[in-house]
């Protein structure tokens, strides 16, 4: 195989690679929403934080592994690998991790109520504000 064919080859699994971690770092921002209730000009701040991140990593790995050339197989890779984390991983992730940190917060709080009255008012926002979602 040519060489240059194989650096090609080799940039197109680490931009798959990246499709995984770009989605995976958006999850991120799921599994906060899910756990502390967002309106809708944060969630778009968050958004927009993301959009800056994102571009900043896809220049920066054209820039280190493609010398700033732009290739159609670059996106498509990107594309790939979020879609395969996406349709595989990340319901699941999201639910878990949610999950997994909601109980261990409850907890915590639970803990908290055995040292004082002060922190039952706590519990009870918090949980108040996990049945009321604005946007």
């Amino acid at each position: 195989m040519d060489e240059f064919i194989a650096l090609e080859l080799n940039f197109f699994l680490i931009c798959i690679f990246y499709g995984f971690f770009l989605t995976l770092t958006y999850d991120f921002f799921s599994i906060l929403r899910r756990l502390i209730i967002h309106r809708a000009y944060m969630v778009t701040i968050e958004d927009i934080v993301y959009g800056i991140f994102i571009g900043i990593k896809v220049f920066l790995l054209n820039y280190e592994n493609n010398n700033g050339v732009v290739r159609f197989f670059m996106f498509l890779g990107l594309i790939i690998g979020s879609v395969i984390y996406h349709k595989i991983f990340s319901a699941t992730l999201v639910l878990v991790f949610s999950t997994t940190i909601e109980h261990f917060l409850k907890g915590i709080l639970g803990i908290l109520t055995i040292f004082g009255k002060n922190q039952k008012n706590v519990i009870k926002n918090w949980k108040r504000s996990k049945k009321i979602r604005k946007n």
